[in-house]
C-alpha cells in the first residue's frame, strides 16, 4: 500500500482514538456527575468508589462504541479522502485493486499517488471540531457544579441530630389538669369518656418517647383523633352548607353557622378551663341571640300578603329545606334535621285552611307562632354542638401549649363540607366519598370522618384514613402487652370500629 496513503490511515486513527477517548471521559463524567448531583440534592451519602467505578464503566463503553464506529478501515480512509478532495473515487480504486497486476492497475495506481503526493498539508478548520467539543462542555457543566455542591455530610446541608424529648413533670401536671378539666366538662357522658381516654393514652405513651419528632406525632395524632370527636359529628355546617345554596333559605343557614361559631372570635382566649366554665354561662344567650337575628329576619321575608303569594313561597322554602335535609346526609335521629323537619311540618299546616283569615291574622297567629318555637328549639341543639367546638378548641390549644408545638402545625378542622375558603369536595364525588355524618371511603370501608393526622416519617399530615391501620396495630400491641387496662382496653377497641365503620347510612339502619 502507499506509504502516502498508510500515511493518512494512521492520522485518522489517531484522530478517531482522540475523539473516541474524548467521547469516554465526557460520557464517564456526565453519568458520575448526574449521579452525585442527584444523590446530593436527594441528601443521600454513598463510598466515593461507586463514582469512580460509574465514571468508569460509562467511559469504557461509551468511548468502545466510539471508537468502533470511528475506527478507520483502507475502504474508510479511501472514500473520505475521494470526497475531501474530490478525487472522482481513485484512491478507493487503487484499494479496491490493492492485491492486483497489471498495465492499467499499475497506471491508476500511480495516478492516484501522484494525487495523493500533490495533496495540501491543510489543518482542519474549526468548524470541523466545534461539534467535538460539545460533549466536554456538557459533561463539565454538569460535573462541576455536582463537585461543588455540598452533600448530606458537609456542615452546611448536614441534618442536625434529632432533638430529644423528655416528659416533664410539668408537662405530666398540665396534661393531668386536662383530664381533669375534660372529665368537669359538660360533653355528653359518651364524648367526655372518649377524650378522656385519648388523652390517658397519650399520657401512658409520653414517658417512653425520647425525641420531639415523635412527641410531636403523638401530641398531634391525639388532636386529630379528638377532632373527630367533638367537632367532626356536629351536623350545623352540613346542613348549612345544603341550605345556603338558595337564596330563600340563606338566612337558616346564618342561623346554623353563626349559632354555632360565635365563640370563634373569643377562642384565644380559652386557654383556662375557667375561661371556657364562663363562656358556658352565657352560651344560651349567645346562641339565642345569634339564632334570633337570623330567624327574625327570615320571618320578615315571610311578610307577604296572600295575594302575593305568602302560600306559595311557604311552599317552596318547605321544599327548599327537605332537599337539603337529604342532600345533606346526616343521622335520622340528629336534632338539627328534626327540628327542620318540624319546622316544615308546622310551616306546612300554617298554610292549610286559610279561608277567610287576613294578612294580619295569619302572620301574628300563625307565622310569629312558628318562628318562636323553631328559635326556641334550634338553640338547645345549636348550644350543645357550640360547646363541642368550645371544648375542642379548648383541648387543642392546651395539647400544642403544654408540649411547645406551634400552633401552625395544628391539623385544620374539616367536616368534609364547603369551608370560608371555599374547600370543598365535589361535588359528584359527595355521594360516593361521604358517610352520612362525614365519613371518607371509595370502597368497601367508609370511614368515620377525613381528619388529618401527623405522620412520624414523612412530618407531614394524612388523612387518617390512610393510617388508621397502622395505629390500630400500635395500640392493639399495647393492648396485648398488658399496658393498658381491660376498661380502656374495651373502650379503645370500641372506638376503633367506629373509626372503621363510621356512621351507618339511613338505609342501613334498623
Amino acid at each position: 500500500m502507499n506509504e502516502i496513503f498508510k500515511k493518512l490511515k494512521r492520522k485518522k486513527f489517531l484522530t478517531a482514538a482522540c475523539i473516541a477517548a474524548g467521547t469516554g471521559v465526557a460520557a464517564g463524567l456526565i453519568a458520575a456527575g448526574s449521579v452525585l448531583l442527584a444523590l446530593k440534592l436527594s441528601e443521600i451519602n454513598i463510598n466515593a468508589g461507586w463514582y469512580v467505578l460509574i465514571g468508569l464503566g460509562v467511559a469504557a463503553i461509551a468511548g468502545g462504541v466510539a471508537f468502533w464506529v470511528l475506527l478507520p478501515t483502507d475502504k474508510k480512509v479511501a472514500k473520505e479522502i475521494d470526497r475531501e478532495h474530490a478525487l472522482n473515487e481513485k484512491v478507493q480504486t487503487m484499494v479496491a485493486f490493492a492485491g492486483d497486476d497489471g498495465d492499467m492497475v499499475e497506471l491508476q495506481r500511480q495516478d492516484a499517488e501522484e494525487k495523493l503526493r500533490a495533496l495540501p498539508n491543510r489543518k482542519p478548520p474549526f468548524k470541523s471540531w466545534w461539534k467535538y467539543l460539545v460533549a466536554p462542555v456538557l459533561a463539565l457543566a454538569i460535573f462541576l457544579p455536582a463537585v461543588i455542591l455540598p452533600g448530606a455530610g458537609s456542615s452546611q446541608n448536614h441534618k442536625q441530630p434529632e432533638k430529644e424529648f423528655n416528659y416533664s413533670q410539668r408537662q405530666a401536671e398540665a396534661l393531668n389538669q386536662l383530664i381533669k378539666d375534660n372529665e368537669k366538662s359538660s360533653l355528653a357522658n359518651a364524648d367526655k369518656t372518649a377524650v378522656s381516654t385519648l388523652l390517658k393514652t397519650l399520657e401512658n405513651s409520653l414517658g417512653d418517647i425520647k425525641t420531639e419528632r415523635v412527641m410531636k406525632s403523638a401530641v398531634l395524632s391525639t388532636v386529630s383523633f379528638v377532632d373527630l370527636q367533638l367537632f367532626t359529628p356536629n351536623s350545623f355546617d352540613n346542613v348549612a352548607y345544603q341550605l345556603k345554596k338558595d337564596d330563600k333559605t340563606k338566612l337558616l343557614a346564618a342561623a346554623l353557622t353563626e349559632g354555632v361559631g360565635f365563640y370563634k372570635a373569643n377562642t384565644a382566649r380559652f386557654t383556662k378551663f375557667e375561661q371556657v366554665e364562663e363562656a358556658e354561662k352565657g352560651l344560651v344567650n349567645s346562641v339565642r341571640g345569634k339564632v334570633a337575628e337570623n330567624t327574625d329576619a327570615l320571618r320578615e321575608e315571610f311578610r307577604i300578603t296572600f295575594e302575593d303569594g305568602v302560600v306559595e313561597y311557604i311552599q317552596s322554602v318547605n321544599e327548599i329545606v327537605t332537599e337539603a335535609l337529604k342532600a345533606a346526609k346526616i343521622d335520622l335521629q340528629d336534632l338539627i334535621k328534626l327540628q327542620l323537619e318540624k319546622f316544615t311540618k308546622n310551616a306546612a299546616a300554617a298554610v292549610e285552611n286559610v279561608a277567610g283569615m287576613n294578612d294580619e291574622a295569619f302572620q301574628r297567629d300563625r307565622v310569629n307562632k312558628i318562628f318562636e318555637t323553631f328559635a326556641d328549639d334550634l338553640t338547645g341543639s345549636l348550644t350543645a354542638q357550640s360547646y363541642n367546638c368550645i371544648m375542642d378548641e379548648y383541648i387543642r390549644v392546651k395539647l400544642v401549649t403544654i408540649f411547645e408545638i406551634d400552633s401552625s402545625e395544628l391539623p385544620a378542622l374539616d367536616s368534609g363540607v364547603r369551608d370560608e375558603d371555599g374547600n370543598i369536595p365535589d361535588d359528584e364525588d359527595e355521594e360516593d366519598d361521604r358517610n352520612p355524618s362525614g365519613g371518607i371511603g371509595n370502597g368497601d370501608i367508609i370511614y368515620g370522618g377525613n381528619d388529618n393526622l401527623y405522620h412520624v416519617d414523612t412530618g407531614t399530615l394524612s388523612p387518617y384514613g390512610d393510617k388508621i391501620d397502622e395505629y390500630y396495630d400500635i395500640i392493639l400491641r399495647r393492648i396485648q402487652d398488658g399496658e393498658i387496662d381491660e376498661e380502656t382496653a374495651a373502650i379503645i377497641e370500641n372506638y376503633f370500629q367506629i373509626l372503621y365503620g363510621g356512621v351507618k347510612r339511613p338505609e342501613e339502619q334498623d
